[in-house]
């Protein structure tokens, strides 16, 4: 098979595992339906892996084709850089792992493996994508697909769910696809390479280029949940079955960081850096709003949910400030830790009947889990946190280094404080979840995990902990003090957040899940609600994006 028939394979091969799948549902195979979109996942996976060593090899990376011999003016134009090569077998990987958990869900049949398969696949087209018009096309297939496993449980607020994100969706990549009509028009190219080479030799951006280029930005934005194109991930989260939460926040939002990744090469052939650092500040918001607004969240997956739209946001400041390696490398992280905390307490939720924070507690948290269980709990908590020594320590410190060193002034030394502070809001948030080992009663004992579980928990919790090994060479005693620090302020502000809040101990607090009426952080807490809220409404974000649009005009 030819060079850019083998571009294609990681996509095809899931797509033949769904519809194997989707035969196995019409003989009611169950089994057999998730064995064929696992082979599927796995041989894309393993063509993902085989292509991009043999580029790396050979030297031949970016590896470009145009899949079936046509021409690249009418073809579909894959291209296999450093990016898609790191994120390709990642993203697959990471899937394959979800849905071999998901095999223990009784309730989670062959159509659902089927739909699982074709996202993977729409996944790895995105990453794959050299042409801006063909990752439109492999966006729309991966959000179809996620909408439908989000609603897949039937529930009325889980199908509200699914058409907030198709609505949002909408609104979004209409936006995306008017750039595209600006950028064409401007440029007469989609391709990528061909799209650089131009405006490279032009050495500057035409107003009508920057227009489509902010626009495509904004649409990508909502892909990824940056603020305020955010609103859509939380609900999305919490009506979602655990293995679709697992499979949005590990590998859903990463394909937009690729996108983001190719428009920001467009900008920076053509010295586009006021829009480099919009896009820097988006992410730097994004970080600060999420990790803080996960602090008053009750609904665990809601929580879980702002914090990955503030670790998304530190990966597009990286991006933003040409830290490529720092984005990468806290991409994996979070889409490792991430993906596991979403599996243990969603799992953890499912057998409690609840989402609630403080009810989880109640029937005893995680106290009646098993030992490994526990162990995973404790050893994400630690990653996300930024504990040095774990991949999430690593992951913050390689994105400040490289946003630090983008520049001098307020763009550099700002955006790292802020950071720094959406650091501390992140401990705070994950101090309060981790109230979970700390239930006041043994309360109902939840079944153990099954040997397909078992085996997740440990492929997660074996790869957070060598990634964390890979960059020890970040500890030293400086970096190391001022992490200890934000841990023990974090600590702080969870105490002041339920004691101060309720006049009551943390225990008090949480069982009854309530604050004193007209204290300040009630007040406080109240606010930034709201804030959140309007924010990620659809309102807000249509307001937001004409914003935009109208002050591009004049840029």
């Amino acid at each position: 098979m030819g060079g850019d028939q083998g571009l294609l394979l990681p996509v095809l091969l899931p797509l033949v595992g769904a519809a194997l799948a989707l035969l196995a549902e019409t003989w009611h195979a169950r089994r057999a339906g998730f064995t064929f979109a696992l082979t599927g996942i796995f041989a894309g996976c393993a063509a993902f892996l085989v292509l991009a060593l043999r580029a790396w090899s050979s030297g031949s990376l970016p590896l470009e084709g145009v899949a079936g011999g046509w021409a690249p003016e009418t073809g579909i134009l894959l291209i296999l850089d450093l990016p898609a090569a790191f994120f390709g077998p990642l993203l697959y990987g990471i899937s394959l792992v979800i849905l071999l958990f998901a095999t223990a869900d009784r309730s989670l049949g062959c159509l659902f493996a089927a739909v699982f398969s074709v996202a993977v696949a729409g996944a790895g087209g995105v990453v794959l994508a050299g042409d801006l018009f063909n990752i439109f096309v492999f966006f729309e297939v991966l959000s179809l697909c996620a909408a439908i496993l989000i609603a897949f449980q039937g529930r009325a607020s889980a199908m509200y769910a699914a058409f907030r994100y198709l609505v949002t969706g909408a609104v979004c990549i209409a936006f995306y696809l008017l750039g595209l009509f600006f950028l064409y028009r401007a440029t007469g190219e989609l391709g990528l390479t061909p799209l650089v080479a131009q405006i490279s030799r032009a050495g500057e951006l035409a107003a009508l280029v920057r227009l489509g280029l902010a626009c495509m930005i904004g649409g990508v934005a909502m892909r990824v949940a940056l603020v305020p194109f955010h609103g859509w991930l939380p609900s999305a989260h919490g009506e979602a079955p655990t293995a679709v939460s697992a499979f949005l926040s590990g590998v859903l939002l990463k394909t937009g960081l690729v996108v983001l990744y190719r428009l920001l090469l467009v900008l920076q052939a053509g010295a586009g850096q006021p829009l480099v650092q919009a896009l820097l500040w988006m992410g730097v918001v994004s970080a600060f709003l999420g990790a803080w607004a996960a602090l008053f969240q009750r609904d665990v997956k809601h929580l879980l949910a702002y914090s990955s739209i503030s670790q998304l946001g530190y990966v597009t400041a990286a991006l933003a400030a040409g830290a490529l390696g720092a984005a990468l490398f806290h991409s994996a992280a979070h889409a490792l830790f991430k993906s596991l905390l979403f599996l243990l307490v969603g799992r953890l939720a499912e057998k409690l009947g609840t989402h609630d924070l403080g009810e989880l507690r109640q029937k005893g948290g995680f106290r009646g889990a098993s030992f490994l269980e526990i162990l995973s709990f404790l050893v994400a908590l630690a990653a996300v946190t930024g504990i040095p020594g774990f991949s999430g320590f690593a992951g913050k410190q390689l994105v400040l280094a490289g946003v630090a060193g983008a520049g001098s002034g307020f763009h550099a030394w700002g955006a790292s404080w802020i950071l720094k502070a959406a650091a501390l809001g992140t401990v705070a948030s994950f101090g309060t979840l981790s109230l979970l080992l700390l239930a006041p009663a043994a309360g109902q004992r939840i079944p153990g995990p099954s040997l397909r579980e078992r085996s997740v928990m440990v492929i997660f919790l074996s790869a957070i902990l060598f990634q964390g090994l890979l960059r020890l060479d970040l500890l030293n005693a400086k970096v190391s003090l001022e992490a200890l620090i934000t841990l023990g302020a974090g600590g702080c502000v969870v105490a002041l957040r339920w004691v101060a809040g309720s006049g009551r101990t943390p225990e008090e607090a949480l069982r009854s899940g309530e604050e004193r009426k007209g204290s300040v952080l009630s007040a406080v807490s109240g606010s930034a609600g709201t804030l959140i809220r309007a924010l990620g409404s659809l309102d807000g974000l249509v307001l937001a994006m004409l914003t935009g649009f109208l002050v591009l005009l004049h840029l």
